[in-house]
């Protein structure tokens, strides 16, 4: 074994040890039943049952913040495992004296842990919002996809905590219901590069979901976006929102995405509703763990063969590249991180000098008419401040 080798077995066996001290074992009453078919999630996937998982080829960890994970476990133990690429494992719930401040502190190592292991944590949380937890486990500005029903900015909103952390390069807002939605609410979020997909725009056309989760780092998923009359377990009940099968599509194209490595599924008391409601949270997380297991990794390069390269010509003084991928026909555009130095001087900035961010055919279509897509402007705008 060469020195280099042994120096990462034990760095990998120091994050083993620091995040299993973190954890509850898995309840045994929740394998009754069970059966004993290979197949299953439940007989086939690593759980934290008397002896912790080795994670050494762990791909997916899931992560119970509560009693509510158990009620997941049941109705998720019984899904097939049709993944062949990736490796489950549950590390059952974090251990809670009851207070959020220490459970979100310790979400938050848990989730730096798993990441440093290259392991993407799927948080199967409470009624609370746990995304601040999630976010703080990232260094810098990050890239975050909420799907909530509503935006909101109050004064001890989510939100507003991380604006004020200046925490959000790119916010993605998906699902929002227009009625709901005050002005002030996005006056407030102006300071951010963000986008919306409104719930009717999103039922209209559900592909455009994709490439605002394609950039994302973290994914969080309250659940309230969903009908009353679809998971009657969210807290907040309203009306109009998702359909059960619509948000097993986002969690799908969250999955898929080749950056995201955190995601949350939260606001909900699956005491309260239906034995279904905890199949349909189990259902969307099989989803999300499908979507990782056909990732196309097809990360942007302008020098790669299974990319095609395509310049707009905007204006005299500006051009914008894109680039589509042969292997998925999906987008991507170039975007200037900082703004071209004047003749004569250097860029002091160690950043690189631009960034690909992905959008859609559509935004093509209107650079190659020689205007901006609203996209690129704000992505530049908040690149080269």
């Amino acid at each position: 074994m060469g020195r280099n080798t042994f120096i990462l077995l034990n760095i990998e066996l120091q994050f083993l040890h620091m995040v299993r001290d973190f954890f509850q074992t898995v309840d045994k009453s929740i394998f009754t039943g069970l059966g004993k078919s290979p197949d299953c999630l439940g007989n086939s996937m690593l759980i934290n049952k008397s002896k912790f998982p080795d994670l050494q080829n762990v791909d997916i960890a899931i992560v119970g913040l509560g009693k509510n994970a158990d009620l997941f476990r049941k109705a998720f133990y019984t899904l097939s495992n049709r993944f062949a690429g990736i490796t489950i494992a549950d590390l059952g719930n974090i251990r809670n004296d009851k207070d959020k401040r220490n459970l979100a502190f310790g979400l938050t190592e848990v989730i730096i842990e798993l990441i440093q292991l290259n392991i993407c944590p799927l948080i199967i949380g409470e009624a609370d919002d746990y995304t601040t937890a999630c976010t703080n486990a990232f260094t810098g500005q990050i890239d975050l996809a909420m799907v909530a029903p509503r935006i909101n900015t109050a004064e001890d909103s989510t939100l507003q905590q991380l604006m004020e952390m200046n925490k959000l390069f790119h916010l993605s807002l998906l699902t929002p219901q227009t009625y709901f939605v005050a002005p002030d609410d996005i006056e407030a979020i102006e300071s951010v590069f963000y986008e919306t997909l409104r719930l009717g725009d999103f039922r209209a056309d559900n592909t455009e979901a994709e490439p605002l989760l394609r950039q994302s780092d973290v994914f969080t998923f309250d659940t309230s976006a969903i009908k009353a009359g679809e998971f009657g377990a969210s807290i907040k009940h309203f009306p109009n929102g998702l359909y059960n099968e619509e948000a097993c599509l986002l969690s799908r194209y969250a999955g898929i995405s080749n950056k995201i490595s955190t995601a949350l599924f939260y606001g909900f008391d699956l005491n309260k509703g239906l034995d279904t409601d905890a199949m349909q949270l189990a259902q969307m997380a099989w989803y999300f763990a499908d979507g990782i297991d056909n990732r196309f990794n097809d990360n942007p390069d302008k020098n790669h063969p299974n990319f095609m390269v395509y310049t707009c010509h905007i204006s005299k003084n500006q051009d914008i590249v894109f680039i589509k991928s042969l292997l998925t026909e999906r987008w991507w555009m170039e975007i200037p991180v900082e703004a071209p130095a004047k003749k004569g001087k250097k860029i002091k900035s160690a950043k690189p000098t631009s960034v690909f961010i992905g959008c859609t055919a559509n935004d093509f279509e209107i650079a190659k008419s020689g205007e901006l897509p609203e996209k690129w402007y704000k992505a530049a705008g908040k690149l080269m401040n």
